[in-house]
């Protein structure tokens, strides 16, 4: 991983952050929609137009239960439930793509002082400019403090976080 790989990885954080929290949500709910399409599907091809009841009614119906239960068994579903069960493969990889950035630049700011993660906090995640980290700093550590001097500092940030990489 190279410097503006890093760079890129700290300023994008809050929106993996909100990525992985929006794609959970969304995995849920799929979830919940793929479990109700199957079960529909089975009570549908059980009892087409009379629901399952759970008790066989013939001695059809356990042969269809048997044949249903095979087919299924070997991953034979309708196109709808395949395609939602490839839609859920894709976002719980995307969310765990998202979920593994967020997961690095946590363990980058740990590694960091106070001073150094609060920089990087504050200007490459936030956004912040310099003036307003320089107000904010001297509000913080009781000092006032140059542009040049918290750039210093957020290389030193960076410096480190390199070397955890490597």
């Amino acid at each position: 991983m190279n410097r503006e790989q890093i760079e890129a990885m700290i300023r994008e954080y809050r929106a993996n952050a909100g990525r992985v929290a929006h794609l959970e949500t969304k995995i849920r709910v799929l979830e919940q929609e793929l479990r109700m399409a199957m079960s529909h599907m089975i009570e549908d091809e059980i009892m087409p137009g009379h629901g399952l009841d759970g008790m066989p009614h013939g001695t059809d119906v356990s042969r269809q239960v048997e044949e249903i239960a095979c087919r299924y068994a070997d991953g034979l579903f309708p196109d709808d439930i395949r395609d939602m069960q490839a839609e859920l493969i894709r976002l719980r990889k995307d969310r765990d793509a998202c979920a593994a950035r967020v997961s690095y630049v946590d363990a980058w700011l740990k590694a960091l002082n106070d001073k150094q993660r609060w920089i990087i906090v504050h200007q490459m995640i936030d956004g912040e400019t310099w003036r307003e980290i320089a107000g904010r700093y001297s509000d913080r550590y009781g000092s006032s403090v140059s542009k040049d001097t918290l750039k210093r500092i957020r290389e030193s940030a960076l410096a480190g976080i390199m070397e955890i990489v490597e």
